[in-house]
């Protein structure tokens, strides 16, 4: 445990005792703040960064954090690639079969 704060550190050890706050640490890396649901954890990984790590390790902290997030990016993505073939597969229509009629 670390912290800038000795008085920091006691009151964190002894939370860290406590039910609320021990059986939810499921990995190697654990931040908390001052309430059980402010809980963040990370599993144990092959390689520790210390201080400020590449983009990519970041990212996946915060989509191992918040999933949803991920989730809502990958559907939004998806929508702006569907639409995005809508368009060019019209374009080619009207381009190489300008007599077929549109059934819209």
């Amino acid at each position: 445990m670390t912290t800038n704060r000795p008085d920091l550190l006691v009151e964190r050890a002894a939370q860290l005792v406590q039910p609320d706050y021990w059986f939810n640490v499921r990995g190697a890396l654990v931040l908390w703040g001052d309430r059980p649901r402010g809980l963040r954890w990370q599993p144990a990984q092959e390689v520790y960064l210390v201080g400020n790590g590449p983009m990519g390790a970041r990212l996946s902290f915060l989509f191992s954090q918040y999933p949803q997030a991920l989730l809502a990016i990958l559907v939004v993505l998806a929508v702006i690639l569907a639409l995005l073939l809508a368009i060019l597969i019209r374009r080619f229509k009207r381009r190489h079969h300008p007599l077929v009629p549109d059934e819209d």
